[in-house]
């Protein structure tokens, strides 16, 4: 009879602490979950890291029915001048214009006036590149006659540069 009651004893004992185990455990993992330590949250739906943001656009995407490989129409674009230093002077700075043209009349309908301060040595090439958003699209009438909107038509222009030793040339 002894021996049973030893055996109650030790078996509740035993069951008493592997429920303490298992609830210790819960509570730590809760506890670890809730954490504001920014390494330990590992939720990329509240990250501000690149691949929260490729989930994020790749959850729209499927959510709209596009496909993950397609790319949203982009409302913004890159205008390009490549400039060569023909002086013996460094250049500091050029500005330059971004203008807009009708795609079938040509008439300027935007410009857009930049200045790039970048460095440029004598005898070096070098693309100057910024990113600008679109202007309004246009309507335009096709041989069919039937009106369309189409995107404006960039060029790109040197005003002129300025050299490390602040003279200005329309021609570098």
């Amino acid at each position: 009879m002894n021996t049973r009651k030893l055996t109650t004893r030790i078996g509740g004992g035993l069951l008493g602490l592997f429920a303490a185990l298992a609830m210790g455990a819960a509570f730590a993992s809760s506890a670890q979950a809730q954490s504001q330590d920014p390494r330990m949250n590992k939720d990329s739906r509240n990250s501000d890291s690149a691949d929260a943001q490729r989930y994020r656009d790749a959850e729209l995407n499927r959510r709209n029915g596009a496909s993950p490989n397609e790319a949203p129409p982009s409302r913004s674009l890159e205008a390009k001048l490549t400039l060569t230093n023909h002086s013996s002077n460094e250049i500091k700075s050029v500005s330059w214009r971004v203008s807009f043209l009708h795609p079938t009349t040509f008439a300027v309908l935007e410009t857009r006036e930049i200045i790039s301060k970048s460095k440029i040595a004598p005898g070096k090439e070098k693309t100057l590149k910024k990113t600008m958003r679109l202007p309004a699209r246009v309507n335009v009438t096709g041989a069919n006659g039937k009106t369309y909107s189409a995107v404006p038509t960039m060029t790109t222009e040197l005003d002129s540069v300025t050299y490390a030793d602040g003279t200005t040339s329309k021609t570098p």
